[in-house]
């Protein structure tokens, strides 16, 4: 064999090797794709189709809205919750619209008489608006703490 032929085998033979590995990682999982530099992919939207037959975790802070005539019930102006305190919001409206707790840009919408379900963990301090987005009717004011 010649001296060419004795360095390339175990070159290639090590080229497998290390190619086979490296898209696992140490659990065995298939590694996702690196993104290619300069490149960004956008975040996707948290738009959240409305959940009648979800029902809140034992542990969850249910906060529920009416809105009826342009009038909102069941909160006052600002609702408390503590830091990553499990929450669902659960908005039942006479009008259909889109329900958004800004800060957070989650989204759902809800049908004229209907209601919908939005859960979430408030893991970001501070206060957000919650509203009815096109009609832009303030629902509360979420203060997370």
């Amino acid at each position: 064999m010649s001296r060419f032929a004795l360095l390339l085998v175990p070159t290639l033979a090590l080229t497998v090797l290390l190619s086979a590995c490296a898209g696992q990682d140490p659990d065995g999982e298939a590694a996702a794709p690196a993104a290619a530099p300069g490149v960004t992919t956008p975040a996707p939207t948290a738009d959240l189709a409305p959940s009648p037959a979800a029902s809140p975790t034992p542990t969850a802070q249910v906060i529920d809205v009416t809105v009826a005539g342009g009038a909102v019930t069941g909160v006052g102006s600002r609702v408390e919750v503590p830091l990553n305190k499990e929450v669902v919001l659960r908005v039942t409206s006479d009008v259909a619209d889109e329900v958004h707790l800004h800060g957070y840009d989650l989204k759902a919408d809800v049908a004229p008489g209907g209601t919908v379900e939005i859960p979430f963990t408030a893991s970001i301090p501070g206060g957000f608006e919650v509203e009815l987005e096109n009609s832009g009717l303030p629902l509360f004011q979420l203060r997370v703490t």
